[in-house]
Parts: C-alpha cells; structure tokens; sequence
C-alpha cells in the first residue's frame, strides 16, 4: 500500500458511486440556499459540501464492501471496483475511515444542529448495511431510509444558515422525500429486484406486484401536483413553483401513461428521466423561493 495506489483506489471508488455521492452532497447545499433565498456564503457552502461528499462516499463504499459478493452477481454492480476485485479491501477500509473522519470534521466546524443531522444521515445508512442490522432487507425500511435521508440532508444545510428551519425548506424536503419513497419500487428497487430476490432482502419490488408499483409511481406525480399548489398557497413561495414544476410533472406523467412498461423494459432510462425530473422539481423550489 502506498500513496499512488490509496490515491487510485479514491478516484474508482468515487468514480463508481458518483451519482448518489453528488445528490446527498448537494441536498444541504439546496437547503441553505432555500433558508437564504439566494447563494450561501462560499465558505459555509464548501465545507457543507465537502463534509457531505466525505461522509457520502463513506457510506456507500461501505456498503459496496459488504455487499460486493452479491454484486458479483448483477451485470451492472459486478462492474464497481470492489465487486470486481480491482481495489483491495485493506485500502477500501483506509478510506472509510479516513472520509468518515474527514467529513465530520468538517461540519462540526458549521454548527451542532447541522452536526446532529449529519449524524443521523450516517448512521442510519452504515446500520442499513451493517450485517448485524441490515435495514437494507425490511420491507419498507430499505426504502424508508432512502426516503427519510432526503429531508435529513436538506435540513442539516438549511440550519447551517438558519437559527431555525425554514418552512420552505421542511416542506420541500417533506415533499421530495414522500416522492422519492413512492417511487423507488418501481425504478431503483427494479434494477435490483433479481438480486435482492436471490439474497432475502425483501425491497417492495420484491414483495409487490408490478401493477401495484406502477400505480403508486403514477400516484406520486399526482401527489406533487397537490404538493406544489399547497406550497404555493400556505408558503412563501411564488408562481414559478408552478410553471416550472407544473409541466415537468405533466410531462413526466404523460410519458409513463403511455409507455407503461418503460421502467421494467428499460429500467435505466425511467430512473434517468426520473432522476433528471427530481432535479428539476428542486430548481423549482429554489427559484419560487427567490
């Protein structure tokens, strides 16, 4: 083990799990520009966004440590460095612990409030992997963490800014995390449905008929719309909340209307468009809040 081989085995490590690394790293960022109505200060931004990207990579490269026998066995995760053996493990550990450490360095240096959510984010997604727990294999928990970590993350970068929490900002995250538990059945927990059928982890795809899950991810769009009027109505948002968000959803809705079977026939594609849909409602909210 030396510098160079630590210093690769990072960048594949994050190069395989960037995408939710990048998301719980930008939810606080979206949570202290909600409680500013407008840009941060940098440097509270960056360590929020540093701390968050550690304690992210920790998690994940966790569970991809623990999870990597079973991710053999999936053509897409037997891709990932650690299921295919081409990061050792003794330096996957050093990285763990090195991140975790990093991370709440960094956002002790912004505030308890924001420290304590921080906390709870990771711990609930290390017992989630953890094999004495496993969340990860209840029906309904795995998905709930998932969930429940959307306005965790948005509010530990909302009261970096905020003596209190913004209305805006829990109704947001209220909003993006009932939609984000709605949904996951039919788009990410579809990807893994086969897997996690072989391994007893019993994800709603897994216990769930397909027409119970697509009914459900039709039904969370209709929810947003609800979500969105309200929010409009009883906070301090303004009209733009509704004509960015409106046809988004609109559009969103018409596509899975009439291609019904997209997710199970091209599950990457409906998690993309559904990913790119999420971002759009939260520039949605940041706008209406300005």
């Amino acid at each position: 083990m030396n510098a160079k081989s630590l210093l690769s085995s990072f960048l594949s490590l994050v190069k395989s799990r960037i995408e939710p690394i990048f998301l719980w790293s930008w939810l606080p960022i979206f949570g202290m520009m909600l409680g500013e109505k407008g840009l941060p200060p940098a440097g509270l931004a960056i360590r929020m966004l540093l701390g968050m990207f550690f304690l992210s990579f920790a998690v994940y490269i966790y569970n991809d440590m623990l999870d990597a026998s079973q991710d053999k066995l999936n053509a897409i995760k037997g891709k990932r460095p650690l299921a295919s053996n081409s990061v050792p493990e003794t330096e996957t550990r050093v990285w763990i612990i090195l991140t975790s450490l990093l991370g709440f360095l960094l956002v002790l240096t912004i505030g308890f409030h924001s420290l304590a959510l921080a906390a709870l984010y990771y711990v609930l997604f290390f017992i989630y992997s953890y094999r004495g727990i496993y969340l990860k294999k209840y029906f309904i928990i795995k998905e709930s963490v998932i969930a429940l970590a959307i306005p965790i993350t948005l509010l530990a970068g909302n009261l970096a800014v905020s003596q209190q929490v913004s209305p805006n900002a829990l109704a947001a995250g209220i909003i993006l995390g009932i939609f984000g538990f709605i949904v996951q059945p039919a788009i990410n927990d579809e990807i893994d449905r086969k897997e996690d059928e072989l391994n007893g982890v019993r994800t709603m795809a897994v216990v769930l008929s397909w027409k119970t899950r697509y009914r459900m991810f039709i039904f969370a769009f209709v929810l947003i719309l609800f979500g969105l009027a309200g929010s409009l109505l009883w906070l301090d948002f303004n009209h733009l909340l509704l004509v960015l968000g409106v046809p988004a959803t609109v559009a969103l809705l018409v596509i899975f209307i009439l291609n019904r079977s997209l997710p199970l026939e091209k599950p990457n594609t409906g998690r993309i468009l559904v990913h790119i849909y999420f971002v759009t409602l939260q520039l949605a909210f940041l706008f209406a809040s300005f």
